[in-house]
């Protein structure tokens, strides 16, 4: 693990994240509810599977284990944005939460990865959370596709 990898999931630690298994790809239906971006079709048995990538179309667990925890994060293998492999593949979900509570979550995961020069896109609804209004977000980030520091 790099050592930017290091400090992100440190800060993810530090703000309540539950860090989950990467998983690879899973079956497009699973019992889990469990999806990723993007699709490939199974050579041996045509079957559909969705693989870990780069965006925010994602669910890491099923939306019923929400009343264990509302925060998650998964690190390892995945697809960059432009579809080539990477190792360092951030993905991290964060369902029901308050809006003002997620807003400063958001600031401090941007600044880590700015720090550390990642590639990252999000989408948090609503547009404009706010206290008291439930929130949600997911995030995607390339943690090994930095760029160099000066």
């Amino acid at each position: 693990m790099s050592s930017d990898a290091r400090s992100v999931t440190a800060l993810l630690r530090r703000l309540a994240f539950q860090e989950l298994y990467p998983l690879e790809a899973v079956p497009l239906r699973n019992a889990r509810s469990i999806r990723f971006p993007a699709t490939v079709t199974a050579s041996r048995d045509d079957e559909r599977w969705a693989v870990r990538s780069y965006g925010t179309d994602f669910d890491l667990i099923d939306p019923s284990r929400g009343r264990l925890s509302n925060r998650w994060f998964s690190l390892g293998w995945g697809l960059g944005e432009d579809g080539a492999p990477v190792s360092e593949l951030l993905l991290v979900q964060v369902d029901d939460t308050d809006g003002a509570e997620l807003g400063t979550v958001t600031a401090e995961l941007g600044s880590a990865l700015g720090a550390c020069g990642a590639r990252w896109i999000s989408d948090a609804g609503p547009d404009l959370p706010s206290a008291g209004t439930p929130a949600r977000l997911r995030l995607a980030a390339t943690l090994d596709l930095v760029t160099p520091k000066r």
